[in-house]
């Protein structure tokens, strides 16, 4: 079950034909949800992603997640980091298909957290979330490619560090999960 809301909203994306908008606070989501997203772009879908900026409760959260932009970029996926506050939004709009809820689709909300989302198709409600993501577009900086590429050895290690220190949170939890399934 608690993968469900990562089943379902891969799912969408790989349905999506025009538009796959997501926006989280952690971006430290699985490659499945990845290479989607990269599959899109790669089919001509419009695919965006807003992401914190400069502000966040959890720096080191956001560094990790920055080590995906590589090739998301390179994919043609467009990277959006919202700059005027903390964003603490989780939306996902797949053409007129809607998510909103709790679920940042990060590898927590897959092994600890109980969170919910709220799906909703309607056409109406899809267009006024997508005047929302475009307010907040025109509120947050685009990253290119040519730019990522030329960011400094510093943004760098720090990318490789915190992932590290996630993957190695993930792993932790992985094995502590299989000791208390093999308990009686």
């Amino acid at each position: 079950l608690r993968n469900d809301i990562m089943r379902s909203v891969i799912s969408h994306v790989h349905k999506s034909s025009h538009r796959v908008w997501l926006t989280t606070t952690y971006f430290v989501t699985n490659h499945k949800l990845r290479r989607a997203l990269r599959h899109g772009a790669h089919h001509q879908v419009d695919v965006r992603l807003l992401l914190p900026g400069p502000i966040s409760d959890h720096p080191w959260i956001s560094h990790a997640g920055r080590r995906y932009y590589y090739k998301l970029l390179r994919s043609g996926v467009k990277i959006f980091e919202y700059q005027p506050r903390f964003i603490h939004a989780k939306v996902i709009l797949c053409d007129d298909w809607v998510s909103i809820g709790s679920s940042n689709l990060d590898r927590w909300n897959q092994r600890w957290n109980l969170d919910a989302n709220q799906a909703v198709l309607d056409a109406e409600f899809s267009r006024q979330v997508a005047q929302m993501f475009e307010n907040d577009f025109n509120l947050s900086s685009l990253i290119t490619h040519d730019a990522w590429a030329q960011r400094s050895l510093w943004q760098r290690f720090k990318e490789r560090c915190f992932g590290f220190y996630v993957s190695l949170l993930h792993w932790f939890n992985y094995i502590i999960t299989r000791i208390n399934k093999n308990k009686p």
